[in-house]
């Protein structure tokens, strides 16, 4: 063989060498691993029909000012609820972050707070508890829930898609049931008495996508999964809207009022008319009734549309107090705007409704019986000295006469604060080395229709203390 035709099969060889590697290097760039299927995957390849279109991310004049009431004016008389997109719940794995912002709302009155697309997963439950233990931190009085579609791989603290919500002390004395959505869609709570009750719903509704563009992890992606095991073969996106109202009609007709929150991805009057189907379900746009608008500012920075709205019943419309959309970062930093609602508080509670401390003292879980013992001896001994027995008869005196509701009201929290002051000094005594109460506590009420039938089952009118019969009562 010449040299002219060695050196012309070296590079021949040296020529496809060359091409199966690049070959093997586009083909790893274009695989990754499906913790579903677990395997790797080939990519799919998008399509430009499919794709979402991107809306204007240009700055708006109205992005930095309040549209509707601002929160500035915060009151004993109203109940506040904040709803929000928080585009991650959790940033960098740092929860004393989100406990900061859960502080703020606090501070800013807020008694209620939801947010859509937590993007936290909720099926890995040591990660899960521990959010709501440190948000328990914050308002131990409170409760809080957190939902994501349900098979997620447990291997990563991050899931799209995702909804939570909490209360502080105040609705806790309310607080009656929670439910949440088999998909991961929704959540809701229940509040109020047997006379009048509201459920509250915290949605986020996923953008349209398609098996060509959306990916394998999307929120869109995991609800087509499981709606595909059922057999159902309908859009994530329009499914999650029939489900909804089909199960919000049912709930009115038991005549529960309805307050619907959260990120819809839609704008009032779209083409999908999600405005229609909410009305003809007897709802009501929050900011469009109230403003007279359909002109409603952007909430989200990519957008130029409103996709963020609250949807209530008439009875909860007619009696909002407050009610606005925040500039972008306030109360909560996001790329979507907060919204917020203020509701007169005789829409949960009576006018004669007594203000009492609330307090989540009881910490105790000791089963120690030298502890116990000298925790119950304690408390009896104090019992006697405060006379709080005698007080809570004359108390219940007071309310079966014609007396000034606001004497009532003080010797209602003069007993109530007693009988908190000898179950703290009784904690200390047991374990001297406690921590100190937290820092936000929270304001519960009690009627004086409630006194007579709560007070006697948790109090011991006669001399004798036992172990199962301690006194006090906590409000839950």
């Amino acid at each position: 063989m010449s040299r002219h035709r060695k050196r012309c099969t070296v590079k021949r060889v040296l020529r496809e060498a060359k091409l199966s590697t690049v070959h093997q290097h586009q083909r790893q760039r274009h695989t990754f691993f499906n913790p579903y299927l677990q395997e790797y995957v080939t990519k799919r390849i998008r399509k430009r029909a499919h794709l979402q279109t991107v809306l204007s991310s240009e700055p708006s004049k109205y992005d930095s000012e309040w549209f509707g009431d601002s929160t500035e004016n915060i009151s004993n008389k109203h109940l506040r609820f904040w709803f929000q997109n928080a585009n991650g719940l959790i940033h960098k794995g740092d929860v004393r972050e989100l406990q900061f912002d859960i502080a703020n709302m606090a501070d800013s009155g807020i008694n209620y707070f939801s947010f859509s697309e937590t993007c936290i997963n909720s099926n890995k439950v040591g990660y899960h508890r521990k959010i709501i233990d440190a948000l328990h931190q914050v308002i131990p009085t409170g409760g809080f829930q957190l939902h994501n579609s349900p098979k997620y791989p447990t291997m990563s603290n991050y899931q799209p898609g995702g909804v939570g919500a909490g209360f502080d002390g105040t609705l806790r004395t309310r607080f009656l049931r929670e439910g949440k959505d088999e998909l991961g869609r929704w959540i809701w709570q229940e509040f109020g008495q047997s006379d009048r009750i509201i459920r509250i719903y915290t949605l986020y509704r996923v953008n349209d996508g398609s098996e060509y563009c959306s990916g394998e992890n999307t929120a869109w992606s995991q609800q087509k999964r499981l709606l595909l095991e059922k057999n159902i073969s309908t859009n994530p996106r329009k499914h999650v809207m029939s489900s909804l109202l089909e199960e919000v009609k049912t709930t009115m007709k038991k005549g529960i009022n309805i307050m619907i929150g959260g990120d819809f991805n839609e704008s009032i009057y779209s083409p999908e008319k999600m405005s229609t189907m909410f009305e003809e379900a007897g709802l009501y746009n929050v900011f469009q009734n109230r403003m007279q608008t359909d002109k409603l500012p952007r909430t989200h920075a990519r957008g130029s549309k409103a996709v963020d709205h609250i949807w209530v019943s008439k009875y909860i419309l007619d009696n909002i107090i407050h009610a606005g959309i925040a500039p972008f970062g306030h109360t909560y930093e996001s790329d979507h705007r907060g919204l917020y609602v203020d509701l007169d508080e005789s829409i949960l509670f009576h006018h004669d409704d007594v203000r009492m401390v609330y307090h989540d003292f009881r910490r105790l879980k000791s089963k120690t019986p030298k502890r116990v013992k000298k925790y119950i001896t304690y408390v009896e001994r104090e019992w006697k000295s405060k006379k709080i027995v005698l007080k809570y008869l004359e108390l219940l005196e007071l309310c079966m006469e014609i007396r000034d509701k606001d004497d009532i009201t003080k010797r209602v929290n003069e007993l109530d604060r007693a009988v908190t002051d000898i179950l703290i000094k009784a904690e200390k005594k047991m374990h001297p080395f406690n921590k100190p109460p937290p820092r936000y506590l929270d304001s519960g009420v009690i009627s004086i229709d409630e006194i007579q039938t709560s007070l006697p089952n948790k109090i011991d009118t006669g001399s004798k203390i036992t172990k199962q019969n301690r006194p006090g009562w906590k409000l839950r």
